[in-house]
This record gives structure tokens, sequence and C-alpha cells, in this order.
């Protein structure tokens, strides 16, 4: 097949043939022959200016390699040995994992390059998110597989739930049996030697518990198994029972209060009073004069911070980046109004409502924004895809001045119900009026999140079912360029798809009224940090706060922080922004939240647990009044148990800020003490989750791979030689072989000339 790369230059071979003119005319055989030749010449000239190319398909073959990423960590132990060496296929063997480390994510993305094939043989077992590993493989167009030996027969068991409660608290246990079989095994669970379960338990296993008496308690769980390792066979657990803390908070009243009142006791005030001697901890959710506050954490109190970054704080474990102030401003935002008739019969949750109040917290929160107000519904009234009323109509109206704000809800007062609303009309108009504009603009649709057969006729004449709506709905939004325009959906009501919403796009953000209406905020309204949405990782499990923590919480918006030297990062987003730093200064605990809002409503939702223990680690020991001695618990091969005492004691080494401590070896796993303090040693956290990660066939499936058993070798390496040769076209350019070819006519002119004696 023959194409060309400058089809107008096939214009002069046109032109060319006028010389054929030339020829016809001369009488003379001399003039004639001129004539052809100059033709010629002028004619492939022409040609090679048009650029011809001969394309040709044929099919590239590359010797198969086999790029084998190979996790040895303790958990991939209990695989059967396997050789996966192939004799007729080069094999180049990674190790992304050893040991008690397993985190297999940053190895698998510095191994991957373009168009090639991986072999995995992991368990997966890792409490790292992989949504990277498939995204990277996808861009590079590496395939990614798996292979999956036969597992010995193992058993491990958790427990997981509060370190530290209050007399009369509902405390809640979760204990856990990871397996690599199938079939359920028995376990007994004790707690203070008094058995409360005793039973075949398969997954989780949760029950409540209130402690009366202060002092400390003692949970264990057995498996009755008879596997290959005894020592993840039993789990130990200490729970000490404390007074109610007494908390001061400083700043406006929220839901999350009356979430922590179960555990402390708490006093609501606007500003910090001169004399704090008796509260155990300091919650701040706004600024404050952080001389107020030094001396009173130098001495051992506490403090965790939720509020903004602006000032220069030197008693938090992080610091404002230099010139993020006003990184989100000035941003801008398309609210697109569902106008279905549903969304108009309750008054406290009416779409007019919804996006009335989005408007009123942006003022607030991000005054520099400016906004647009797409409504969207079956008829003349809205956007429909013939009937489009000027989707750029509606101004990017700014927040900064009053009667910018006035206008805008002015125009969301003026909506009305409409028969209906075709979700995937909404969103494409939206997108309309959001590529109008350069840079980043965020949409956020106001809806009731249904997707319903609209089969009778409107005054639009429009018919569609739900699945086709949901098509073309996925369809736009994966069209969407996520870093400019990320999605937001504010749903009103219950019967709103979110399963669908929330696979429409990675960066898609689903928050409900009633989040709103609680405090919470998306990170568009804040002014600053991460306009995304993240999933909350445990960056060091060590600490007592995560301890055990297997969190899957997503928050949204984050601020422009970096930790300090000394600060301890333990909560962060998938991209690294941090969520949760703590550190020690002088005497006292603080702990600062980087993300989610002031009143930490997504991470009180989702997972309240790390939220609960935030403050119980910064009000520390409430006993520690005269002498005390504390100790943590500890896991094998991670940490050794960690003991602190207000007095000298054989052993311990004294601290800068006169406390005494040192690390204990225990002798073996179980429960220990250290001068009457009782504390847990537990066995590796490397085999507490046995057997086959869930991700394996989702990560395969997503980037081209498959799921191999060691039997099918065969097929691998079948695999692996198609993957190996592919179709590919080939073009080769004509044009040096035209000016060659006219160079040559040309030169014979001009030898025939010469040759006649004629110039």
């Amino acid at each position: 097949m023959i194409g060309f790369e400058q089809p107008l230059a096939l214009v002069l071979v046109a032109l060319s043939i006028t010389g054929l003119y030339t020829i016809y005319t001369a009488s003379d055989k001399y003039p004639k022959i001129l004539g052809a030749t100059r033709f010629a010449v002028i004619l492939l000239l022409a040609l090679a200016v048009a650029g011809p190319q001969i394309q040709m398909s044929q099919q590239r073959m590359e010797n198969p390699h086999l790029n084998l990423l190979k996790d040895n960590s303790r958990s991939t132990q209990f695989m059967k040995q396997e050789n996966i060496q192939f004799s007729d296929i080069q094999t180049e063997t990674e190790i992304i994992a050893s040991g008690n480390s397993s985190e297999i994510k940053n190895n698998i993305l510095r191994n991957l390059e373009p168009n090639k094939a991986y072999l995995v043989m992991s368990d997966l077992q890792t409490n790292e998110d992989l949504t990277q590993v498939v995204k990277e493989a996808q861009k590079k167009n590496a395939t990614v597989s798996f292979i999956k030996p036969e597992m010995q027969e193992e058993h491990a068991v958790t427990i997981r739930g509060p370190s530290r409660t209050v007399p009369g608290a509902n405390n809640r246990f979760t204990v856990k049996v990871s397996s690599t079989a199938e079939s359920p095994v028995s376990v007994e669970v004790m707690v203070d030697g008094e058995t409360v379960k005793e039973g075949e338990i398969s997954g989780n296993w949760s029950f409540t518990r209130q402690f009366e008496s202060k002092g400390y308690h003692k949970i264990k769980a057995v498996l009755k198994a008879n596997d290959r390792e005894n020592a993840n066979n039993a789990y130990y657990k200490t729970v000490e029972v404390t007074e109610k803390p007494k908390i001061l908070v400083i700043g406006e009243s929220s839901p999350l209060q009356s979430d922590l009142q179960q555990y402390f006791k708490l006093e609501h005030v606007s500003e910090v009073p001169e004399d704090l001697s008796s509260y155990d901890a300091v919650f701040a959710k706004q600024e404050f004069n952080e001389k107020e506050l030094i001396p009173y954490i130098t001495k051992g109190k506490g403090l965790v911070y939720t509020g903004e970054y602006n000032m220069p704080y030197s008693i938090l474990p992080v610091r404002k980046v230099p010139g993020a102030d006003n990184e989100n401003k000035g941003a801008r935002i398309i609210l697109a109004v569902d106008t279905s008739y549903s969304l108009f019969s309750d008054r406290e949750q009416t779409a007019e409502t919804v996006a009335g109040s989005f408007v009123k917290i942006l003022g607030r929160n991000n005054p520099s924004s400016k906004v647009a107000i797409l409504n969207y519904g079956l008829g003349n009234e809205g956007y429909d895809p013939r009937i489009v009323r000027n989707p750029g109509q509606p101004a990017f109206l700014g927040l900064t001045y009053q009667n910018d704000r006035q206008r805008l809800m002015s125009r969301i007062a003026s909506l009305e119900g409409t028969a209906g609303a075709i979700q995937s009309y909404g969103l494409r108009g939206a997108k309309e009026l959001a590529q109008r504009k350069e840079g980043e603009t965020a949409i956020v649709m106001i809806t009731d999140g249904k997707f319903e057969d609209i089969t009778k006729a409107t005054n639009s004449n429009i018919k569609i079912t739900a699945e086709q709506d949901k098509a073309k709905m996925k369809e736009v939004a994966e069209s969407l360029d996520s870093s400019k325009h990320p999605l937001y959906f504010v749903t009103i009501g219950d019967a709103a798809d979110t399963s669908f919403l929330s696979e429409l796009t990675s960066r898609t953000h689903i928050r409900s009224f009633e989040y709103l209406k609680s405090g919470g905020r998306f990170s568009i309204m804040a002014g600053g940090g991460n306009s995304g949405v993240g999933t909350v990782q445990s960056i060091n499990n060590q600490h007592f706060i995560t301890e055990g923590l297997n969190t899957n919480s997503r928050v949204t918006g984050t601020d422009s922080v970096k930790v300090r030297p000394s600060g301890n990062l333990l909560l962060a987003t998938q991209d690294g922004d941090p969520v949760l730093t703590t550190w020690r200064y002088g005497l006292g605990r603080v702990a600062a939240f980087s993300a989610d809002n002031k009143n930490l409503a997504g991470l009180m939702r989702e997972d309240p647990s790390a939220v609960i223990r935030t403050f119980s680690w910064a009000v520390g020991d409430v006993s520690r009044e005269g002498r005390w001695v504390s100790v943590s618990s500890a896991r094998r091969g991670e940490s050794r148990p960690e003991v602190e005492a207000s007095y000298s004691i054989e052993g311990l080494t004294r601290d800068a800020g006169g406390t005494y401590s040192d690390r204990l070896d225990p002798e073996g796993l179980g429960f220990h003490s250290f001068h009457g303090v009782p504390y847990s040693y537990n066995y590796n956290p490397e085999l507490q989750e046995v057997g086959y990660d869930s991700r394996i066939d989702s990560i395969a499936r997503k980037t081209g791979g498959e799921v191999y058993s060691v039997g099918k070798k065969d097929k691998i390496v079948s695999d692996l030689r198609s993957f190996s040769s592919e179709k590919v076209v080939r073009k080769t350019s004509l044009t040096p072989y035209l000016l060659v070819l006219a160079l040559v006519v040309f030169l014979g002119e001009v030898g025939f000339r010469k040759f006649k004696g004629r110039r």
C-alpha cells in the first residue's frame, strides 16, 4: 500500500503534466526528447516532495524472555517450593521482598519496563495500596501475571481492639483467623482466663466487653490447629483501664465530641484559659497562641491539632510548605444540579438547599473561588442532547464579592423540578463547560444518583434505558482528564447507585448531603492542599496508635505540610501526603492531623479507632502521678517492648526529661510483666496474614495478564511467545529513490545535450 505524507504536493504532479504540451507541439525530434526528460524530472521531484511511502505489515518476532519477580518474605514460606525455570526460555529473576519486609509495591514498579511481560510469584500479603502498579503497567503496556504454587496448610490468629479504655465503655474486639485452607478452624478466646468463645471461626469474629474496674486485663486467642508454624497459633493482648481523662476542646462544638464522650471528659472553650493544670490533653480545632500551650505540653501533657496551618507553629510535628498558601485559591467549580422532581419533595434535602449550602461553605472557606451553576433535567429546561440551553451561559462568578454570591444564590433559588434527569447528559454538559476554560475546573454533581429507564416520550422526546445512561456516563467520565477536571458527587437521599458512581474513575469523590451537614467538606472548599481523595495507609506499625491498625479509610483533602525531621509519620495517603504525624515535645505528646476536616468527619465515619487511639496516646497514662511504670507491648522481629518509669529502676537509663527507660528482652511469646505491669509479646507480623491475597486476580486481569498454577508451564510459555510476537506496520519512504532517479534523468539530459553540441 502506498501513502503520501504531503498530499498537497500532488498538485505539482498535475501541473508537471503540462510539460507534455511541449512534447506534442514540437516538430523537431530534439525538442521532444528535451521535453520528455524535463517532464520526467519535474514529475519525479513533485512525487518526492509528496513523500510517497510503502506500508508493509510483517510479524515481528522477539526471543521470549521471562521476567520473574519473586517474593521471599516470611509469609511466602508456606508456598510449596517449585522450580520455575524454563529450559527453552531465558529467565531473569528479581527479588521484590525478603525477610520481614513486604513492601513490594516500589520493587515491582522499579522493574516494570515498556512492552514487557512479568510473572510474579508472591502471596501479595502487604498493606500497601497496589493501584499504582496497575496504572503503571497499563501506561507501559506491560502485562503482570501471577503463578500460584500450592500452599501448605497454615493458620494464624490476631486480636484487634483498644489497648487502653475507661470504665463502662463499650469496647469492640475482633478475632481474625487467616488461613491457607478454606475450612474454618477451632479457636478458644479468653478474657482474664474466662472462655468467651470456643468453636470454629472462619474470617472475623467480634465481641464487645465493658470493664468496670480500673487496672489491667488480658485477652488471649488460641488456635487448635496442627500446622507448620506454631507461633502464630496464639495471640495475646493487654488492655489498660483508667479513669476518663479530661480533655479541653478549643473550637466550635461538633459531632466528633459526642463520639469522644464515651472515652473522655470533654470541656468546650473558645480560647485557651490561664489554668490548664486540670486537663490531661488539649484538642485544638482552631489556631492558637502556642506560647500559652508550650509550658503545659513540655510538662508532660498532650495536644491534638486538626486546624489550619497558617501559623509557623514550632510545637507541631509538621510545618506548612512554603509557597503553598494559595495553591487552590481561584479554583473554578461547576455545580451540575439534578432537577428531578424527587429532589424537590423534601425541603431539607433538595438540590436547591444542597447547592446553596455548598456555595455558602465555599464562600467562607475559599472566597476567591469561582463557581458556575449548570442545571440538567428532562424537558426544555436544562441540558439534553438536542435542546442545549448553552451550557456556557452560566458565567464563573467569583465568591469574593457579596453581589456575586447573591447572584449565585438567586440562580439556585430559581431552579424548578423536572420530570426526571439523565445523569450522563448532565455530566456531558459539565464537561463541555469545563473544557472551555484552561487550567483546573472541578465538577461537582449534586444528584439523587439514580439511573432510570426513560421509556415514555417527554417534551424532549428522549428515550433511554438505565444501562444506556450508565454506559454513556462511564464513557464521559473516562474521557475527563482527572488531573484537570476532578469529579465529585454530592448524593441526596438513599437511592443513589454509589457502587456504580465509585467505579467511574479513580478520582471520583462521593459524599452525601449528611456528610456536608455534619461538618465535612471537599478539599476544594478548604483552600490549599491536595484536591484529591486518598486512601489512608499505616506507615509505622510499631506505634501505639497504629499497632494492628488495618485502616481502609478515605480522606478528601490534605494540607500542604511537611513532616519535621523529628516527626513520626504514622498515617499517609497512597500518594504520600501526611495524614497523622506525632512527636514528643519535651515530656508531652503532640499529634497533628493534616487531612480531612477539623472535625475529622471522614475518619470518624469510616474508622474511628485511629482517632480514638490518637487521643488516648496524647493523654498518655493519667495515673502518672508520683511513682509510675509503663510498658508497651511488641511483636517479635519488629520491635522490643519499651519500658518507661518515673523513678530509678535497675537496668533503666535516665533520659533527658527525667524519666527512666530501656527495651526489654522477653524470654518467649505470651504475657509478661515488669514491676507488676503486664505486657504482651506476639509473633512476627509477617506470619499474620497467610494464603493468597484476593487482589491477585484483579491485578492480572487489569494488566492483561493471567493467573497460573505451577502445572501450567506450557501455557506460560505459549502466552509468552504470543506476547513476544506482534504484527507491526513498517513504512518505507520512496523519496530518496525518486530523487536519485530524477538526478539520473537530469544528468542523462545534460550528457545528451553535450553529445549534440548544444546547450
